[in-house]
């Protein structure tokens, strides 16, 4: 899990290194995942909200892997954003 977490975050740098960069506008949610999907992090400013969309991914929920619940709950986060 310790190799999972910090390739995400050096990716997560580097997409936010590169946003501002350029000037992108990029969001950022987080959706943990066990027998119901947790948004642990609405989708979130890359830029302003890093600490706490790191935050987030550092979470933990327990009891299952429902990954289904997951994939749910990231969309819903999708589609209800109209930014």
């Amino acid at each position: 899990q310790t190799d999972i977490y910090n390739s995400a975050r050096a990716f997560l740098e580097s997409v936010k290194k590169q946003a501002e960069k350029k000037g992108l506008n990029i969001k950022v949610g987080v959706v943990l995942f066990n027998m119901v999907g947790n948004i642990k992090c609405p989708l979130t400013d890359l830029a302003t909200g890093y600490d706490d969309i790191l935050t987030a991914m550092n979470s933990s929920v327990s009891m299952g892997t429902n990954m289904h619940a997951g994939l749910l709950a990231a969309k819903k986060m999708l589609d209800d954003d109209t930014a």
